[in-house]
């Protein structure tokens, strides 16, 4: 559990009471914005629906924020973590003191059988995964009892993804299948792909920061693609060399490079137009890029020329050449802007220099093939694929030019033992508390979680038998977005009259706010949805570990016993033994009421497979449950096995798990 919940945990285990009544008082506003004083500190909840409506409707997505203030100066507080929910009464009347605290209690807990409607502390870790699938995990539980939140699938194994600036898509270039495939971040379903031609291979991707525009790399062509996020269409194409390439775009979204390792270019263009600024022959194998906030200028590293060059966005002409003497596999930038880390594999350094002057601060040897380098506040953190362990770099001694390096064993095993786990996507996510790490192990096949100013990780969540090749942060939290005001978005399921519990540490602060969410609005009305079971179409499937196989069920009306078709909401849940293992699917309709999902089989063991169907009504609880038993090439279903020899005779050996 994350520092801030299990402080909060504690505190409300040791008697934390609200203010005593009567030390503040609210004021009566608009059901979309409240205001409450107390302690000192002016307290303003804001709810903005992104529709432009005055009212919060379920269904829609909405921006939820707290303005903190001091209540006599008005000068907004800032570094605080205010805690907060969203969850529906259940009865006529608010809550009382002692219920509000008892609810907070309850949903700082971590229990899956107990949380709130929405929570507005809350994150989600995405892994991508090497077969063809992406794992949402809920890391907020104890590690020990962590469970797979849901399972996305894709068409085939992910190498690049991105999120937008407001947690709502997520997108993923597919090089297998030529596709750019999007996420629903809100229920965690596919929306559908983008076709980006048999025989491309896209993989670096650069998201404009309005939101608007997807531009990607297609490494087996010479050009970039440009999407348009809203209707998922490809709208252009710009010639940019043949080769591998990597983009990025400035912070004003005026501007992209892109590189080109076999043309020895680099491209510049500008977004407004969609034209070409200039194209820079600007060494051999030009290949990583990174935009400096502080300096406002591209930085391009070569692959085989030992140095870095960088370019004005505005005029698209070189600006200067910095020489590191070493072959330059990746770039980054620190989050101010001024550090500049060039990381070289062959041999394995990270050169560290000053945008301010260009200069080198220092070179870090003691790394084996460094391939990535990831920032919190404090550390830049160097992954390394010859070992185990991840070299921690102090931010703040650069200004004074002092390189501190700190060794840090996290996995068991190195990156590179591991078969098919590359992929350009980062294997290290900084968590939204700012001082802890997830560290991806794809040869232990775990994701780790390090706090920092502690020896080693503080434990690890399982994959569940996959490789990891990527991971990030899907921040639900409440975060700080401008001085003193504290925002995320939402998009409420379920409409009534819902309680806002909020919680402040320092000073002490409780209170219980409240919304109206109001039903999404209906053209005609709808019939009632009839209950249906689910039948298995998968009895004769005679599967061996390490195999996968296509499922399917037949969702069928209770009354009637005919097929349902259309249903787009068929979910299936697949879990091995007694839990060690579990999947979740979202199936596709494959025939008139047949759905199908693809489930791999690692072991020898037995499988229990539910569904459910929300539309209808139906849980996992309410559907029958069926069992697959993953049985070794010579044996037979156990109840077919032949009748146990007496014991004077000496019966057949039983067979191993895994032979």
């Amino acid at each position: 559990m994350p520092f801030i919940a299990l402080f909060w945990t504690i505190l409300l285990g040791l008697g934390l009471e609200p203010p005593p009544e009567g030390t503040g008082a609210s004021i009566a506003l608009p059901a979309l914005i409240q205001i409450v004083e107390s302690q000192g500190i002016e307290v303003t909840l804001r709810v903005r629906p992104l529709s432009g409506g005055d009212t919060l409707v379920a269904g829609e997505e909405a921006e939820v924020s707290f303005s903190l203030r001091d209540a006599h100066t008005g000068e907004p507080i800032t570094g605080l973590h205010p805690l907060a929910w969203i969850h529906r009464r259940e009865g006529p009347l608010p809550p009382s003191e002692r219920e509000l605290k008892d609810l907070i209690a309850t949903f700082l807990g971590g229990l899956l059988s107990v949380r709130a409607d929405i929570d507005l502390n809350r994150y989600y870790m995405l892994v991508l995964n090497h077969d063809a699938s992406i794992s949402v995990i809920d890391p907020l539980i104890e590690f020990s009892r962590t469970r797979l939140f849901q399972l996305i699938g894709l068409s085939g194994p992910g190498d690049e993804w991105r999120i937008d600036a407001k947690g709502e898509r997520l997108y993923v270039s597919v090089p297998r299948t030529a596709r750019l495939e999007v996420i629903d971040l809100a229920t965690f379903r596919s929306l559908g792909f983008v076709d980006l031609g048999e025989g491309n291979e896209p993989r670096a991707l650069a998201l404009e920061p309005s939101g608007e525009t997807l531009w990607v790399g297609l490494d087996s062509s010479n050009t970039v693609a440009a999407i348009e996020t809203g209707p998922r269409k490809l709208i252009d194409r710009i010639p940019i060399g043949a080769g591998l390439h990597r983009l990025a775009i400035d912070d004003e979204g005026t501007t992209l490079v892109a590189t080109s390792s076999g043309s020895g270019r680099v491209t510049v263009i500008d977004l407004a137009t969609r034209s070409v600024i200039s194209r820079l022959d600007s060494g051999e194998a030009p290949y990583a890029v990174a935009y400096s906030p502080a300096s406002r200028l591209f930085y391009v590293g070569h692959a085989r020329d030992g140095h870095l060059v960088a370019i004005d966005p505005a005029t698209g002409e070189e600006r200067a050449r910095i020489s590191i003497d070493r072959p330059v596999f990746d770039l980054a930038i620190d989050p101010t802007g001024r550090f500049l880390f060039a990381i070289s594999q062959e041999p394995g350094a990270v050169t560290v220099i000053d945008l301010s002057t260009h200069e080198q601060i220092g070179v870090v040897l003691a790394v084996r093939s460094p391939d990535q380098v990831v920032f919190t506040e404090r550390f830049a953190y160097v992954r390394n694929l010859g070992s185990p362990s991840v070299a921690l770099i102090e931010l703040s001694r650069l200004a004074r030019g002092e390189l501190i390096v700190t060794d840090l064993s996290v996995s068991r095993l190195a990156p590179s033992e591991a078969p098919r786990s590359t992929a350009t996507a980062r294997m290290i996510a900084p968590t939204p508390e700012g001082n802890a790490v997830m560290i991806a192990s794809p040869a232990d096949r775990l994701v780790y979680y390090y706090v920092e100013g502690m020896m080693a990780s503080m434990g690890n969540f399982q994959t569940y038998s996959r490789i990891p090749r990527g991971v990030q942060i899907l921040d639900r939290s409440l975060r700080e977005v401008s001085p003193g005001v504290y925002s995320t978005y939402i998009r409420p399921v379920e409409s009534g009259r819902s309680d806002v519990p909020f919680i402040l540490d320092q000073p002490r602060l409780l209170h219980g706010f409240e919304l109206e969410i109001l039903p999404a609005p209906r053209t005609d009305a709808l019939p009632v949805a009839a209950p249906v079971t689910v039948e298995s179409l998968f009895a004769d499937l005679r599967i061996h570990p390490g195999e996968a196989h296509s499922i399917r069920v037949r969702i069928v009306d209770s009354a009637s016993g005919e097929a349902v078709s259309g249903l787009d909401d068929v979910q299936a849940m697949v879990i091995q033994g007694t839990g060690i293992r579990q999947d979740r699917h979202t199936t596709r309709e494959v025939e008139p009421g047949v759905y199908e999902f693809e489930q791999s089989f690692p072991d020898r063991d037995r499988y229990q497979v539910l569904v459910r169907v929300p539309s209808r009504g139906s849980t996992f609880r309410d559907l029958p449950m069926f069992t697959i038993s993953v049985l070794l090439k010579n044996e037979g279903k156990p109840w077919e096995r032949p009748a146990p020899p007496l014991p004077t005779q000496k019966g057949p050996s039983t067979p191993k798990e895994g032979e």
